[in-house]
């Protein structure tokens, strides 16, 4: 797990993921290979009245990512299957 996050909640926040992944029977939590890396971005949401700052709140965003050697095969099968003007119409 790895992502950006306030100093303050970083830690409840990876407590909390961490806590829920270890609910889900099939799910084991390593940092060795992984299969899966979960990103988590998180910001503090405050407002600024009168000189002073307001904590309102967090806003969240997670990314679940995988290794790309696992998404060759899908990424072929998936070239193999659009037509050329498609291909050539999102080629960056």
């Amino acid at each position: 797990m790895d992502g950006k996050a306030p100093d303050d909640v970083k830690p409840q926040i990876q407590s909390y993921i961490k806590r829920e992944l270890r609910s889900l029977k099939d799910v084991e939590i390593s940092d060795e290979k992984p299969q899966y890396e979960i990103r988590v971005e998180a910001m503090e949401i405050s407002t600024k009245t009168a000189g002073r700052t307001n904590l309102n709140g967090y806003a969240f965003s997670a990314l679940l990512l995988s290794p790309l050697q696992q998404f060759s095969s899908l990424t072929e099968s998936a070239k193999n299957s659009c037509d050329e003007d498609y291909l050539i119409s999102r080629h960056f």
